[in-house]
This record gives structure tokens, sequence and C-alpha cells, in this order.
């Protein structure tokens, strides 16, 4: 039979409320306008842009557009008058932001390590859909990620390099046998193909990291916690990534390889028992020259 643990994941989808993205317009001489957009995160965005009861002018890339902007500022638009000799001209648009860069290409075949420190045994479990469980009866199957359990309370470590994109570290998850809570404390990654990996069920205040850091495979995060929850001292690990379809760019999970026991990359399919290790090949893997001097100073 197979054992799962029911959890629904959800991800807020930045609006031009509440965006780490900025945008502004400036005129040229000639009444044509310019938009850029300023990222204060460490992150790409995607942004859409949607342009509508224009006057006068004309966006370069039509009433929408979706750019990809890389921290710092960033030009998004030209709208040029249609009519250079009339004066006035109107502009009126809403956006939406998304971290992530929506065209970057998943390396589908990479192995993740498991997200806890070397020489825990651990047992992975897909989890299910929350809905399955308001509904009595299994009928969303669509992946949430792993549920990542062990004896004791334990170090969780970066599965790969990456920045550390979010986080929340400061809630208290009060209770017995606990089931599901959507507060809970969790570390976001965002890696350099267009993965996101989110790691939840965390010890509150136990961080090891800040926003901006970047990260190698096995670097320490923070600690574990669920000790009050119904299956134990266990974290929960859910990999997902931009996709654009039309004009709409959204998010999705998606399943990766994990390291097993025997070294090489698995699906995880049904509970499985894993000793986990670090092998120094795949902690330089993605490292840069300079980091691995870094890392290892004799090569």
């Amino acid at each position: 039979m197979k054992l799962r643990l029911l959890i629904f994941t959800l991800f807020l989808v930045s609006s031009n409320a509440y965006s780490q993205i900025a945008l502004k317009s400036e005129r040229d001489a000639d009444g044509n306008v310019i938009m850029y957009a300023e990222n204060s995160t460490p992150i790409p965005y995607s942004v859409t842009i949607y342009y509508k009861n224009l006057q006068n002018l004309i966006p370069d890339g039509g009433m929408t557009t979706i750019k990809v902007v890389p921290p710092g500022q960033t030009l998004v638009g030209k709208l040029k008058k249609s009519n250079p000799s009339q004066s006035s001209t109107n502009l009126n648009y809403s956006f939406i932001s998304r971290p992530g860069d929506y065209r970057a290409k998943t390396n589908d075949n990479f192995i993740y390590l498991p997200p806890v420190k070397s020489g825990v045994v651990i047992k992975a479990t897909p989890m299910t859909h929350i809905e399955n469980a308001l509904r009595g009866e299994e009928v969303n199957d669509s992946y949430v990620g792993l549920s990542i359990t062990f004896e004791e309370p334990t170090i969780i470590s970066a599965p790969r390099k990456g920045i550390v994109s979010d986080m929340k570290i400061n809630e208290k998850i009060e209770g017995n046998n606990v089931y599901f809570n959507a507060i809970d404390n969790f570390i976001e990654l965002y890696h350099g193909d267009g993965v996101f990996t989110r790691i939840k069920v965390l010890k509150p205040g136990s961080a090891m990291v800040k926003v901006g850091d970047t990260v190698f495979p096995g670097d320490p995060l923070a600690e574990s916690a669920g000790e009050n929850y119904g299956a134990g001292s266990h974290v929960r690990m859910v990999q997902s990534r931009l996709v654009k379809s039309g004009e709409e760019v959204t998010r999705e999970n998606i399943e990766v390889l994990l390291r097993g026991s025997e070294g090489k990359g698995i699906q995880i399919k049904e509970r499985t028992e894993i000793t986990v290790e670090h092998p120094e090949e795949l902690i330089i893997l993605e490292m840069t020259k300079k980091e691995k001097k870094k890392h290892l100073p004799n090569i």
C-alpha cells in the first residue's frame, strides 16, 4: 500500500499592489514613452504588462508584453507616438510579476540531494493534494512534492546550488497531531535553470541563511520541525517552475530526480528509504571556477 502525506502547496502571485517590481515611465524629447522595471530582489522576475486605453501611443511589443527583469533596472518597453504632430498622449497599464524566468530551460536530468545533512536515514514519500482529503477520495493526482521524514530533528540543507529567494521562519505551529498548516515556515531557493525548491516545516528562528545568499549542495539552511505533526519530524519539499501558455505565465510543480542510496537519481513514486550522502562531485557540479577555488583551494 502506498503511503502518502496529505498536503496542499500554494504559491503567491505578485501583483502591482504587493510586487517587488516597480514600473516607471519616461518621455523623450519627441513625446515617446520609455518603460523601465525596477527589481529589488536577488532573482529574475517575469513581468506581464497589459496596456489599455492608449492615446496616440503604440507599444513595441503589442498590447500585452512579457519581459524578464533581472535584479536592478531593465528597459521593458517603448511606446512610440502614432501621430508625431499631435502633442497629447495618454498611457494606461497594469502589470503582474512572478518570481522566476519563464524562458529558462529546466535540466530534467539534474540529481537533487535529499535536503538533510549527510548520514541521516530518511523516508521520502510522494504527497497528495489536500483536495483529496476534503472530498474523501483521491481524485486530484497532481504532483505537490515530497514528504521527507526522519527519526529525530536534524539540520536541513540545500539540495543543489541556488539563491535564497524567499523565506518565512518565525511562525510557531501550535497543537498536537497536526495534519496540515498553511503558515508553515519555509525557505525557498532559486536555481540556475529556473527551478524553485521550497522546503517547509522548519523550526522557528532557526534560519542559517538570509534572502540573497548563494548556497551549495549540503549547505545548512535551518533546523527541521514537525515533532507535533502526526507524521513526526519531517520537512516537505517541492520543486516548481514558470511556464508560458499563450499570454499567460503560471507556476507549476515538477517532479525531480532525488539521489538514492545507490548514488543514482530516482523519481520517488512510493515510500523510499535513503541513506543521505553528499558526494563532492555533486557539491561542486554547478560551481564557477572562482567558487571551486574557494571551496577547494588546491584546484
